[in-house]
C-alpha cells in the first residue's frame, strides 16, 4: 500500500511521529542509532560478538552497519484492528554523495568516519 493511499489521519500520524525521529539519537558503547533532519533516512550501527552466550573471551567483534529509508508497515492487532507503525524500510549500501555501507567494520571509529562521510545525520 502506497502512504497517499492511507486515510489523512494515519498520513498525519505518521508524519508526525516521522517528524519526532530526529531527537531520537542513540551512542553508546555498542550501538549507534541517528536519523536525519527529516526523518527519512537512518544509519544503525551495533556491535555483534562473535563467541560464546556468556562472553566474548578474546573473539574479534565487529560492528553491523545498517543505512536506508524510514518507511512504514501494516500491523494487525489481536483483537481484529489494524494499525500503521514505522519500521526500516529499504536498506542501500551506496549512500546519495557515492559513499560505499560496508555491512561490517572492526571498530566504532570506523563506523563514525562513515556516519561523518554521509554527511546528512548530526550526532
Amino acid at each position: 500500500m502506497k502512504f497517499s493511499e492511507l486515510p489523512q489521519e494515519v498520513q498525519a500520524q505518521l508524519l508526525k511521529e516521522q517528524s519526532e525521529l530526529k531527537n531520537k539519537k542513540v551512542n553508546t558503547i555498542s550501538e549507534v542509532k541517528v536519523y536525519n533532519e527529516k526523518g527519512t533516512r537512518y544509519f544503525h550501527a551495533w556491535r555483534v560478538y562473535h563467541g560464546s552466550i556468556y562472553g566474548n573471551y578474546g573473539n574479534p567483534s565487529q560492528w553491523r552497519v545498517t543505512y536506508g529509508k524510514v518507511s512504514f508497515h501494516k500491523v494487525k492487532d489481536p483483537l481484529g484492528g489494524t494499525y500503521y507503525e514505522l519500521c526500516y524500510g529499504t536498506s542501500f549500501r551506496k549512500a546519495y554523495n557515492d559513499v560505499e555501507i560496508p555491512a561490517y567494520v572492526d571498530t566504532k571509529k570506523e563506523v563514525m568516519a562513515i556516519l561523518k562521510q554521509l554527511d546528512i545525520f548530526t550526532l
